[in-house]
């Protein structure tokens, strides 16, 4: 075989290559699809899902943390089961702690009530805030 820098006999070869099992099931995939979203690196999980939870976390623009706990709850049964359950938990724990939550709700409310309160009364009264 010659050296070439033709690109339709170097997508040929490539292609050649391919067919013949020349690499593995994961880099054919990466390799043909159209767009980034098209494919999962590490695992078959999130193929599976009606909605992949980069596309709903991203249309949500919710935060690092916020996307965590939406990607281990849609996989928890499928990956790592009560491992992803504990990661869940120490997340909404650190959001409690860094949006400073627990110092904020009124005594004797739970973190549902009080969210979910604060929201309705801004809708209502049409205040506007950058949640």
């Amino acid at each position: 075989m010659t050296a070439t820098k033709d690109p339709k006999i170097l997508m040929k070869r490539k292609a050649d290559w391919i067919a013949a099992g020349g690499i593995g099931h994961h880099e054919k995939e990466t390799t043909y699809m159209s767009k980034p979203s098209d494919i999962q690196v590490g695992g078959q999980h999130y193929k599976d899902m009606a909605i992949q939870p980069t596309e709903y976390i991203t249309k949500n623009k919710l935060g690092f943390i916020e996307g965590n706990i939406i990607k281990y709850i849609s996989r928890w049964r499928q990956k790592n089961g009560i491992e992803d359950l504990k990661k869940i938990k120490h997340y909404v724990d650190l959001l409690i702690e860094y949006e400073g939550l627990e110092e904020k709700k009124p005594e004797g409310c739970n973190m549902w009530d009080w969210n979910h309160d604060r929201v309705k009364i801004n809708q209502i009264f049409g205040i506007k805030t950058d949640e």
